[in-house]
């Protein structure tokens, strides 16, 4: 981190003590251009979700219906952009919509493989650029 991030890190930290360090750090980034108001609306936006479907929900095993949703709406990282960053694609004609639909039981098996999906996809994005020499903060 920054100085100038390592100091609204720590305001953020005294404010929302619920929040870890990589939600922290994908805050200050995320919100880098927007006005203290909107990070701290931003950070009072995680604390809720964290309470309503907790941390952990990206960390727990793949289940057997989120297995299932990945087989049947494939994602791919397709080279990079003139600025190089990886560029993900989605073939939505190769969408088995119906395995999707009987594995979509309920909201919270979105929220699970969306979060995880996202955080796996934030990895991988920062991985290439760093293995391209771009420049990664």
């Amino acid at each position: 981190l920054r100085p100038e991030e390592k100091k609204i890190r720590a305001k953020l930290k005294a404010k929302y003590p619920t929040l870890d360090e990589d939600q922290l750090i994908n805050l200050i980034r995320g919100f880098e251009r927007f006005t203290p108001e909107e990070l701290d609306t931003g950070a009072k936006d995680v604390e809720s979700w964290n309470k309503q479907y907790g941390k952990s929900i990206v960390y727990e095993p793949m289940s057997d219906a989120e297995k299932i949703f990945h087989e049947a709406f494939r994602e791919t990282f397709h080279g990079t952009d003139k600025w190089g960053h990886p560029v993900q694609v989605i073939n939505f004609a190769k969408i088995d919509y119906a395995k999707v639909g009987r594995v979509m039981k309920d909201k919270s098996t979105l929220v699970r493989i969306q979060s995880r999906k996202l955080l796996a996809s934030a990895y991988m994005k920062y991985r290439i650029s760093k293995c391209l020499g771009r420049r990664v903060r």
